[in-house]
């Protein structure tokens, strides 16, 4: 009887063993990042150019109301990425004078 149940607990082990070898592990490749240029041979350029940036900005840049009344002003430097669409990205300010800017 004892041998029965030696032959049983080996062909157990042996079959967990065969089973744990088995398994296959799923690899997700993710996409590779773009290169960022901070030269390229063609700038991107806004639609009709420099002016008509220009007056893009003027339209559509709000300049926070309490910053007006308190009369904070200044320059504030800002960081981003022109993506191959021409959409922004990977936006973020490197100097700025204060929260509300």
């Amino acid at each position: 009887m004892k041998t029965i149940q030696q032959l049983f607990l080996v062909m157990l082990l042996t079959f967990m063993g065969s089973i744990s070898f088995a398994q296959e592990v799923e690899v997700k490749e993710e996409p590779l990042e773009e290169d960022v240029y901070t030269i390229v041979e063609n700038m991107p350029e806004f639609p009709g150019g420099q002016d008509s940036m220009f007056y893009f900005l003027a339209k559509n840049v709000n300049y926070p109301k309490e910053a007006i009344e308190q009369g904070i002003q200044g320059k504030v430097y800002v960081n981003f990425t022109v993506n191959k669409d021409g959409s922004i990205g990977d936006v973020h300010v490197i100097r700025g004078v204060h929260p509300l800017l």
